[in-house]
């Protein structure tokens, strides 16, 4: 595949390194080989974490299949609000997803849908290198000089700059989230599953608990303590250029006890302007920090670290337009004042507990998130009625789209009612796949669509079988004929499509054959058998157009020697002399020149 194909975003949301595609871990995990929300094959396992498991998977809905990244989020625990607190993480990382993919180096959102209970979120595939890998593993880090650290700083901090400007921070920055296109070789930021919104500055809340910044990683001890800013977010990026300089685990480094400042500057010698940079990107007290990506940028500027900043981003228009993901908008989270704040961060820190024990304190924000949750669910009863509970613009948008969404769906079924009855399941699975996933008609539509499905497949199986016959007798022609009868809807259409390929380039090879076959009879002047096989060549094929001017030329020296035949006939049945001389001449040059003519046609179409 060509470089440009690989950064064609609307070709093929997730980054995903070499060394994760070429896993091709044994695994008897039930998704593998299904199809998901008639839409995306899973094809391959790639990694499984605390709350959901990564798959590598086929959009079998765009031309080409592209391959992309299927996300799903599982329960985590059986407690009876544990459902609602993972539908509501799903949408929420669903909306950061939608508002953010549209910049070049942060992965799209393809989709996301809800499927028995387990939530699926279809990502953009983009092959690359992890930033772990570059850095090395634990026994043996690779060196970085300060050049390759400063480069990574400002194309990160540009990124981040980004993510910050929509009200969004990361809150999950560490090397394996980073990843270096294969195509272009820029860094690119992934997993938004720990998202937090961008909240205004509340008073820093002084805590008796020690925190050990060693054991934090990448964390920083106020995310850890639920207070998240966008300067947290730097502290981690901070903490990447130090381990990339170092070439130590974050671990090792020694750290001062009473102010609980890591110790790393006599680590390497680096320059004093860029260590004054990377101590404030780390300061313990966030308050210290740059709060800003673009303070650090700026910061490396006026030290003379980067000569020129060019901002990677959306243009001007795309950055301040708001998320329009059912109507709702991210700066309403911010007005109602979101209560998720330490959610991801106490998630991150100790797991599965923190997901299934957090409180949630203001009504309007619950209500709303609620609200997303339940549309995604296909309950838009209930979605609209807690979005009408919200005195917001934006909430009263989204409450028009979903009504106007529950119309077109019950219109919808209406179609699919009449063509089931009808039995016409072409139609059937044709109009259910216009219903979002989200339509609380789904569980009436869905018994429909397996039926249909069943008669369809049952019916191409005679199809499949007679395609398959015609091509054993290497009737190539007639097997791709009836293949092409199968329709779309079929669950083995993608199959045959490769069996198409396959059975057209075969039968390039047999048109081949049977012109050269023609072209050694016609070299013997058996202009008879070099038509029969010339008309077993169909059309389509390469070499048609020269079938066609030998058809027109052998008929006509078909035409020729019968008429020779049939004076030679008349000669001999009446005792006559013998033809003229120049009847013989006329017979003999039928031709032997003609016929070295075709061996010779033969050798130019094995070249071809």
């Amino acid at each position: 595949m060509s470089k440009l194909r690989l950064c064609d975003r609307r070709a093929t949301v997730h980054l995903l390194s070499n060394r994760e595609i070429a896993l091709n871990t044994e695994t008897c995990d039930p998704i593998l080989g299904k199809l998901l929300h008639e839409r995306y094959q899973i094809n391959d396992f790639l990694s499984r974490g605390a709350f959901g498991t990564i798959y590598l998977a086929q959009d079998i809905s765009k031309p080409l299949h592209p391959q992309c990244v299927v996300k799903q989020l599982k329960l985590v625990s059986k407690e009876p609000n544990s459902l609602q607190i993972v539908r509501r993480r799903f949408a929420y990382e669903a909306i950061a997803l939608k508002k953010l993919g549209k910049h070049d180096q942060i992965p799209q959102l393809l989709g996301c849908f809800e499927d028995n209970q387990e939530f699926y979120l279809a990502q953009e595939l983009i092959v690359g290198n992890t930033l772990s890998e570059e850095l090395g593993d634990n026994q043996q880090y690779k060196s970085w000089d300060e050049t390759q650290v400063i480069q990574l700083l400002q194309e990160l901090l540009q990124i981040l700059e980004f993510v910050h400007s929509q009200g969004i921070i990361h809150c999950d920055i560490k090397p394996n989230n980073i990843i270096r296109r294969s195509c272009d070789q820029r860094l690119c930021l992934i997993d938004f599953g720990a998202v937090q919104p961008l909240h205004p500055p509340t008073p820093y809340r002084e805590t008796n608990i020690p925190v050990n910044t060693r054991l934090l990683g990448y964390i920083s001890p106020e995310q850890l303590m639920g207070q998240t800013y966008p300067c947290s977010d730097i502290y981690a990026l901070g903490m990447i250029a130090i381990q990339a300089l170092t070439k130590l685990e974050l671990r090792k480094l020694p750290v001062d006890l009473n102010s609980g400042e890591l110790i790393w500057q006599y680590q390497e010698s680096i320059s004093d302007q860029l260590k004054t940079v990377l101590n404030q990107m780390v300061r313990y007290n966030f308050q210290d920090r740059y709060q800003s990506a673009k303070e650090v940028l700026q910061a490396l500027r006026e030290h003379s670290l980067v000569k020129t900043m060019t901002i990677v981003s959306p243009n001007e228009s795309e950055q301040t337009t708001p998320l329009q993901l059912t109507g709702s908008n991210p700066d309403f989270f911010r007005r109602v004042g979101v209560s998720m704040l330490a959610l991801n961060s106490v998630m991150s820190a100790f797991g599965s507990y923190a997901l299934l024990h957090i409180s949630q304190t203001d009504t309007a924000t619950d209500n709303l998130i609620d609200a997303i949750a339940d549309h995604y669910a296909g309950d838009l009863e209930n979605a609209i009625a807690l979005a009408q509970s919200i005195s917001s613009p934006e909430t009263q948008a989204s409450t028009v789209e979903w009504q106007n969404n529950r119309k077109t769906a019950n219109h919808q079924f209406q179609v699919i009612e009449t063509a089931f009855k009808e039995n016409r399941w072409i139609d059937v699975l044709t109009e259910a796949k216009k219903i979002p996933p989200t339509a609380s008609l789904q569980p009436k539509i869905q018994p429909m669509v397996q039926q249909a499905q069943l008669k369809v497949d049952t019916a191409v199986n005679p199809l499949l079988q007679k395609a398959y016959k015609q091509a054993s007798v290497k009737d190539f022609t007639g097997a791709i004929r009836y293949i092409k009868q199968i329709p779309p809807q079929a669950k083995i259409y993608p199959e045959v499509q490769a069996k198409i390929a396959e059975y057209q380039q075969k039968q390039q090879f047999r048109a081949t054959h049977l012109l050269q076959q023609a072209y050694k009879l016609a070299a013997n002047n058996d202009f008879s058998g070099a038509l029969t096989y010339l008309k077993q060549i169909p059309k389509g094929t390469r070499v048609y157009p020269s079938v066609q001017t030998k058809i027109a030329e052998y008929n006509k020296k078909q035409q020729l020697i019968a008429k020779v035949n049939k004076s030679k006939q008349l000669t001999t049945a009446s005792n006559k002399k013998p033809l003229k001389n120049g009847v013989m001449t006329r017979i003999q040059s039928v031709s032997w020149g003609q016929g070295l003519q075709e061996m010779s046609s033969i050798t130019q179409a094995k070249s071809r």
